[in-house]
């Protein structure tokens, strides 16, 4: 038998140790291979043109792709049971629990955390490990800042009174130690004493509390924050909503 040709249709290929002529009574093989662009079931034909009188002869081909995988990710997530939204008071810290791994990778990924409103800090560790069979959890903390105002105390006006009653003195004292005894400049001072212990102390009920905003705290509303994992090539994101009452 001579051999035109071995031909296959759609994603088979075929290769052969036949020659161009084959004796009678001898054999040789055909193998076919199945090379699919897509999953599911394809078909396909193997043409064998010779110059026997059936020529040629025809072989049908099926193959099964099997849908593919999805590649290997990060695996990044909010842990079972956790959640990824909270609702704080301004000035209070909340934690939310992610998982990490189980997604095919392995080795390190990197994290950060970005969206953190005025007066507020978003904590992720910096570095976490990559299991590629099973997922790890780990913490994301956030601290706010309280919007209650500070006090400061200010001195009244009883301390410039006092002061002004030490420099009058004083001058009386001054006056009369150019015209009296020193008996007389003796009556000055049990005043003088006393109007300074008076201003030293500065009046316990000269101060006043002043309250004043606090220019870093954390306004109220709703925000996004964004953690971010990375390993070599592959970044996954998991967005968080955290509320300020």
């Amino acid at each position: 038998m001579i051999l035109s040709s071995i031909q296959t249709t759609s994603e088979f290929a075929a290769t052969n140790t036949c020659g161009a002529a084959i004796a009678p009574a001898a054999t040789c093989t055909i193998q076919v291979t199945f090379t699919p662009s897509a999953s599911g079931t394809q078909t396909g034909t193997l043409t064998i043109t010779d110059n026997a009188p059936d020529s040629p002869q025809t072989v049908p081909l099926t193959g099964n792709a099997a849908s593919p995988g999805p590649p290997p990710g990060i695996g990044l997530g909010v842990a079972p049971g956790g959640s990824a939204s909270d609702t704080v008071t301004a000035g209070a810290t909340t934690t939310y629990a992610l998982s990490i791994g189980g997604a095919g990778m392995s080795g390190t990924a990197s994290l950060t955390c970005t969206g953190a409103p005025t007066g507020a800090v978003c904590s992720v560790p910096a570095t976490v490990p990559l299991n590629a069979a099973s997922a790890s959890t780990f913490n994301v903390s956030v601290t706010t800042t309280s919007r209650s105002p500070t006090t400061s105390y200010h001195r009244g006006s009883a301390r410039w009174l006092w002061a002004l009653v030490i420099f009058g003195g004083l001058s009386l004292f001054k006056a009369s130690s150019a015209q009296q005894s020193t008996l007389s400049r003796l009556r000055f001072a049990p005043l003088l004493v006393l109007a300074a212990a008076l201003c030293s102390c500065g009046g316990s009920n000269s101060t006043s509390p002043t309250p004043t905003p606090n220019p870093n705290a954390t306004p109220a509303g709703t925000y996004t924050l964004v953690v971010t994992a990375k390993s070599g090539t592959t970044t996954q994101t998991q967005n968080l909503t955290l509320t300020v009452q």
